[in-house]
């Protein structure tokens, strides 16, 4: 019964951690998001210069999540 105990504790360790996890995704997808649109709305020649670098760099901190 002990076994049975330790199991289900990391079990439920697990799926606190998946929660942060996927919180934590969610809000990088936010921010990108964000910081994306207000590159395009604040519309400059240097902002078309740094938007692919920024819309790359979301890209490459999405993808660790995957």
């Amino acid at each position: 019964m002990d076994n049975l105990k330790v199991l289900n504790d990391q079990l439920i360790r697990m799926r606190k951690m998946n929660r942060y996890y996927h919180q934590q995704f969610l809000t990088d997808v936010r921010l990108i998001m964000i910081v994306t649109i207000a590159m395009l709305i604040f519309v400059n020649e240097i902002t078309f210069y740094i938007l692919p670098f920024v819309s790359l760099f979301g890209a490459v901190l999405l993808s660790f999540h995957a």
